[in-house]
């Protein structure tokens, strides 16, 4: 797991022996440190030890780390849970995924929050090719976007932007897709409508 924190222009004035503090928290407890444990045991009985000052050393930049052993589904795994109290002006990015040969991160998932706008993405296993992407904006405003590798992973296929409004209600919901072969359809309540040439047909229902 690869979290990168990265603070204000304010922060970056703070002294670097923080900032040497913060990698070697990060290090220490997102590093190789933890991996010895296999998927099927608890963290070693020095890892809350570890958490505890890691916690103790991210604390002013509202992060703190713990971790159990989740035995809710068999075999169960280790978990590393890490939470966040969002300061002022600072971004939150996390990327998890496998190492590549290179040592690089291949992402599975990526998140960012920062302020009240949010975002995540998830991307095709083994590939940088993101697949689905979801953002908030504002509290405003809910974008979901799916993506096919025909289209370069770049530009999404089916893209829905919804209106939020207060006590969780949704305003206006606006539907794009791109290209009219794709295989889409939509369901309004027993109706069903495909898309045929770039426009919604509606389906003939079959007799019960």
């Amino acid at each position: 797991m690869n979290n990168d924190l990265r603070t204000t222009k304010d922060q970056d004035d703070q002294p670097d022996l923080d900032r040497r503090k913060l990698g070697i928290g990060l290090m220490a407890v997102l590093g190789g440190g933890l991996g010895v444990a296999t998927a099927a045991q608890a963290f070693p009985n020095s890892s809350n030890g570890e958490f505890n000052a890691a916690s103790r050393i991210l604390d002013r930049y509202g992060v703190s780390v713990n971790g159990e052993f989740d035995g809710s589904i068999a075999p169960g795994h280790d978990a590393l849970t890490i939470e966040v109290t969002q300061q002022p002006l600072t971004e939150y990015r996390q990327v998890v995924g496998t190492q590549a040969r290179t040592g690089e991160i291949v992402p599975c998932v990526k998140t960012s929050v920062f302020g009240d706008d949010a975002s995540f993405i998830h991307f095709h296993p083994g590939e940088i090719i993101p697949c689905i992407k979801t953002r908030i904006e504002g509290h405003t405003l809910a974008t979901h976007e799916l993506f096919d590798s025909d289209d370069g992973g770049i530009i999404p296929c089916i893209k829905v932007v919804s209106e939020m409004r207060d006590g969780g209600h949704l305003g206006s919901i606006v539907v794009t897709v791109n290209g009219p072969d794709e295989n889409f359809s939509v369901l309004v309540g027993d109706r069903a409508y495909v898309l045929l040439d770039g426009a919604l047909v509606e389906q003939e229902s079959t007799p019960r």
